[in-house]
């Protein structure tokens, strides 16, 4: 084989490598360029939450790397910054857990995950959350519980709600133990035939939309089933199948939720998109190659950092932001941002940085870290790391 058809090959793989980053996430960081902070914002109050296809994603707090299985690269603030409107969580208690490499278990506070979201939509007003909660069945009735402190800020009730009214609010939906919120009907795939199997249920959803919840999970189903791979399966077919739902003549309205484990922004977008007007290749957001393609490095949740699809970017931080710092990064700081900085780290700080953590921070806390805690401090503990 000559040197032309060597660099042939490698151009189709490096194009195919590039054209899959698209629609799987695999990386933990968000590039600028794909960040959609107010995609409902063009949409009218008077449309139903049905009506809207929304993108969301499976398992959405199983992120970490010693996750098993992980159903996420990107944390929820990275989720939320890339368009998903969509979450679930299971819950024991307060705590959502996920079981780690050699025995070592990781948590976060159903607390500090719902801060993430309403500090979110408290910035983004013209947005709506929608959050599915699965409690242990003995922890039912602390989660209601703590739900009902923050009664304003959610939809509870059971009547499909137009999305005027519930900008700026979390909408719950129903799972199999907790009632509280919308009723939906789900589909999910099972078996070998998965792109048969999503075509089926994405268009049953679009078939139904309009006057019920649809919710279609693409993700993996039990424990043989790897995410990532599954992601690598359905993602792109995904995307596929809505571009052809969108480009024929008798498109539908609405596909309903669509949850996705490890989604990528080009599928994001494809779902975001089909909420435009009807005509052929109508779009409420730009194509993701359209803009600069600046990286930014992942981040916590809860802080406003995103990242590049590779990492290594330029950070920009905001007023109260959480952050966690890593080799190599470079970061412009501002007043009252809250940091743990790693070796290597090249920083600039400006007047007013603060490194003690005060009453009511959200801190993400690693063994050996020295901190100073205040009363009434939340916190988020990771061990063996």
């Amino acid at each position: 084989m000559g040197n032309l058809q060597y660099f042939s090959v490698f151009l189709v793989v490096l194009l195919c490598n590039c054209e899959a980053k698209k629609h799987v996430s695999s990386s933990e960081s968000l590039s600028r360029k794909y960040i959609k902070h107010k995609w409902m914002e063009k949409l009218e109050d008077s449309r139903l939450l049905s009506s809207i296809s929304i993108p969301g994603t499976h398992q959405s707090s199983k992120h970490l790397k010693t996750s098993k299985p992980r159903f996420q690269s990107w944390v929820l603030h990275n989720q939320l910054d890339a368009g998903v409107r969509f979450f679930e969580l299971s819950v024991s208690s307060n705590t959502i857990k996920y079981d780690g490499s050699e025995g070592v278990q990781e948590s976060e506070t159903l607390s500090y995950v719902l801060k993430t979201l309403l500090t979110f939509l408290a910035k983004q007003d013209s947005e709506t959350v929608l959050l599915r909660i699965t409690p242990d069945e003995g922890a039912v009735a602390q989660v209601t519980e703590k739900l009902n402190r923050k009664k304003s800020e959610f939809w509870e009730s059971e009547e499909i709600p137009t999305l005027g009214q519930v900008r700026g609010k979390i909408v719950l939906i129903q799972s199999s133990t907790l009632k509280l919120g919308l009723p939906i009907q789900i589909t999910e795939l099972d078996g070998d035939a998965k792109e048969t199997q999503m075509r089926q249920n994405i268009k049953l959803a679009s078939e139904n939309c309009d006057r019920e919840m649809r919710l279609s999970y693409t993700g993996a189903k039990g424990e043989s089933e790897d995410p990532l791979e599954i992601a690598k399966t359905v993602n792109k077919p995904v995307d596929d199948y809505l571009l052809d739902l969108k480009g024929d003549t008798s498109r539908p309205n609405c596909v309903g939720i669509i949850a996705m484990d490890f989604p990528g922004p080009k599928v994001i977008e494809t779902i975001i998109n089909f909420n435009g007007k009807l005509e052929q290749g109508a779009k409420l957001v730009d194509d993701t190659s359209s803009k600069d393609d600046v990286a930014l490095p992942n981040s916590t949740p809860g802080g406003e950092k995103t990242g590049g699809d590779d990492g290594g970017g330029e950070d920009t931080h905001h007023e109260g932001d959480e952050h966690t710092h890593h080799e190599g990064d470079e970061h412009t700081h501002h007043e009252g941002d809250e940091h743990t900085h790693h070796e290597g780290d090249e920083h600039t700080h400006h007047e007013g940085d603060e490194h003690t953590h005060h009453e009511g921070d959200d801190h993400t806390h690693h063994e050996g870290d020295e901190h100073t805690h205040h009363e009434g401090d939340d916190h988020t503990h990771h061990q063996g790391r």
